[in-house]
């Protein structure tokens, strides 16, 4: 059960976010983790705004936003903000190293001057080394079962239960949102921006329509082969109803000839 007072997503400003260099969104997959991401998003207004490996780099383009191929591209930054969703998926690491490597990537962003955003909703990532460069803890709806023991998400949700943190719910317009540098910490609600569509919700849904094409592609390919073998049977039997007029024509003349042949030498024993 959740405590039954809330703030507004208006009361958080840009001015809010000015001392923030990390922003985690932490929630279940389909929890709205991408819709908050890009609430906070459009309340920043001076600062360019990058995406990391996005899947559809054309959707961000209506919002000015610009992506970048791979981490590495991040070198060369400084003074922006990064919007990196679900590390684990672009990540070039072996797994037990992907905490290693966001951690560097985080402290860079320090030295830089860069808001870094990453939503997950894997808390293999969140390991104490990531969590000391969190400022800012946005936590959507998610299984408190699954949470880590002694971990920072377990701690922001106890701390919001009235009763039991097992009964922990929030909809999908609602966050947790937990900082040192706040003084209103506790459950916010916010409002989805003017023109959301589920393409920007759910980005990584090209794997299914990229299936749904191979398998059209499949059935195009089984047709386009059922054609070509109707094609060639009838070639066939054109070929084969040629061949044997061929060979009645043949016999034709076979026939013909001897009869000629037969004629001809009984005219010859006559005389």
């Amino acid at each position: 059960m959740m405590v039954s007072e809330y703030h507004k997503m208006d009361t958080l400003t840009l001015e809010t976010f000015k001392e923030a260099r990390s922003i985690v969104v932490y929630g279940s997959t389909g929890s709205g983790k991408t819709a908050l991401v890009y609430s906070i998003l459009s309340k920043i207004e001076d600062k360019k705004i990058y995406f990391i490996a996005h899947p559809k780099p054309k959707i961000i383009e209506q919002f000015g936003y610009v992506n970048l191929n791979s981490i590495e591209e991040l070198e060369g930054l400084q003074n922006c903000v990064i919007f990196w969703d679900e590390p684990q998926l672009s990540l070039n690491v072996a797994e037990y190293k992907r905490d290693m490597a966001l951690a560097r990537v985080l402290s860079l962003a320090r030295q830089r001057n860069i808001l870094m955003i990453f939503a997950t909703s894997d808390t293999r990532l969140l390991s104490p080394r990531v969590e000391a460069y969190i400022d800012y803890w946005c936590i959507k709806d998610c299984e408190y079962s699954m949470t880590k023991q002694r971990s920072r998400v377990r701690n922001i949700i106890q701390k919001n239960s009235l009763i039991m943190p097992e009964g922990f719910k929030l909809s999908s317009n609602e966050f947790l949102l937990d900082s040192r540098k706040l003084q209103l910490n506790g459950r916010y609600e916010f409002e989805l921006i003017d023109n959301w569509s589920e393409e920007l919700s759910k980005p990584y849904k090209l794997v299914e329509n990229s299936s749904k094409t191979r398998e059209k592609l499949a059935e195009n390919s089984s047709k386009t082969r059922e054609t070509q073998l109707k094609n060639s049977l009838k070639k066939l039997d054109e070929n084969s109803l040629k061949t044997h007029e061929n060979e009645i024509n043949e016999n034709k003349e076979v026939i013909l000839v001897t009869q000629t042949l037969e004629s001809t030498g009984e005219i010859a024993n006559e005389v």
